[in-house]
């Protein structure tokens, strides 16, 4: 069955997540775990084998465990968002409190095909400090805000009324001002750092 997931796109994606230092998974849209990257198993030390399917869910802190799983499904039945705080198991037996994030991939027709999930450790402190200046201008929160909701860069630059490079060009902005590695992640860093709400 797992053969039959990977087309094209998905086959570019694995090959660059497998790369990405933070922990990333894809989901079918029932909340079937088909992908974990190399980064989640030298993490949490399951088999990616183990983690299909809802394994994942056991890598995760006993009294985290049905908290996170039920929050997921919630928005793979809503095609919304999902985010939670929770501690995952590390290889060495430990926890580490974590921010799980995901969000949906609508395919060309608009339906809902898979959701893209990735796992953040720490908060960088200088940022996270009450009374802290913003770190995203308004334009680059609403363009964040917008991708978080599933929208393409063409339906960003739209509804913002810009040139779809200048959507690229903001994320590319809000990625280095995060230290984010692709667009899953600066959603993931700018919720946790108070910039966006979704």
């Amino acid at each position: 069955m797992l053969d039959e997931l990977w087309n094209a796109e998905r086959l570019g994606f694995r090959t660059i997540a497998d790369d990405a230092p933070t922990a990333m998974w894809l989901t079918l849209p029932t909340g079937y775990c088909f992908y974990l990257n190399r980064s989640w198993v030298e993490f949490t030390g399951q088999t990616e084998n183990q983690g299909h399917g809802s394994g994942w869910a056991q890598a995760l802190h006993p009294d985290d465990r049905v908290m996170a799983y039920n929050a997921y499904f919630r928005a793979c039945v809503t095609a919304s968002p999902y985010q939670v705080s929770c501690r995952l198991q590390q290889a060495n037996g430990g926890y580490q409190q974590v921010t799980a994030a995901a969000l949906p991939h609508l395919d060309q027709s608009g339906n809902l095909d898979i959701y893209v999930g990735a796992i953040s450790l720490a908060v960088d402190q200088r940022f996270s400090k009450p009374g802290s200046a913003a770190l995203l201008s308004p334009r680059e929160k609403e363009l964040l805000r917008l991708s978080a909701l599933g929208k393409t860069a063409g339906e960003v630059a739209a509804l913002m009324g810009i040139a779809e490079r200048t959507a690229h060009s903001y994320m590319g902005n809000i990625m280095r001002k995060l230290s984010a590695n692709n667009r899953v992640h600066a959603v993931v860093e700018a919720i946790r750092l108070g910039e966006i709400e979704i």
